[in-house]
């Protein structure tokens, strides 16, 4: 169960979101003056409990949840279309709607990404360490320079994604990958 407080900020961190398109710069400025930043800033070792919380169709370009626990989060529809270098580590992205989601440099390492939809998603230099795939949507991924130590890929659907460039999945369990027509096949890989 979500911390109230801690919804309620959000809440009200997103009702001045602009309604207007911005460019990564005007969302960052935006954010920085929000409630959700200066009380984050303001309480740097409080973990945001945001549990079970019904999140579909916001939008949260720009919004720090680095060490947030998303739990049973319903994140279905939201607007998670840039969370460069975010720190989502530990987060439960479980059935997650993150198409075309720019994920560059983020930290996903022991993330729950367990039947999420991330098609087109953009993971360069990402660090996906022990993430858990399992029957997720990783199609036409963008995975250059990616860390996947430990990644967790059963049952995932990974075709057309890219595992070619400087892509570092040592030890990752690859079982059942499904990467029917992808740039390089699951025997490829393990055998490289």
């Amino acid at each position: 169960m979500a911390n109230t407080r801690h919804l309620e900020i959000l809440k009200r961190t997103l009702t001045t979101a602009p309604s207007q398109a911005l460019t990564i710069q005007g969302w960052t400025e935006w954010y920085e003056n929000t409630e959700w930043c200066q009380w984050r800033q303001a309480q740097p070792g409080t973990q945001p409990d945001l549990s079970g919380v019904d999140l579909r169709g916001m939008t949260l370009v720009a919004i720090d949840f680095s060490y947030t626990n998303l739990a049973s989060a319903n994140l279905s529809g939201t607007s998670l279309s840039n969370l460069e270098g975010a720190n989502l580590s530990l987060a439960n992205l479980s059935h997650a709607d993150l198409i075309e989601a720019v994920l560059n440099g983020a930290d996903l390492t022991n993330a729950d990404l367990s039947n999420a939809n991330l098609d087109f998603a953009f993971l360069n230099n990402a660090n996906l360490s022990n993430a858990d795939f399992s029957d997720a949507c990783v199609t036409n991924v963008d995975l250059f320079g990616a860390t996947l130590v430990g990644a967790n890929f059963r049952g995932a659907d990974l075709d057309g994604s890219d595992f070619s460039a400087g892509v570092d999945i040592d030890q990752g369990r690859t079982d059942d990958w499904t990467a029917r027509g992808g740039r390089e096949s699951r025997s490829e890989k393990i055998a490289s």
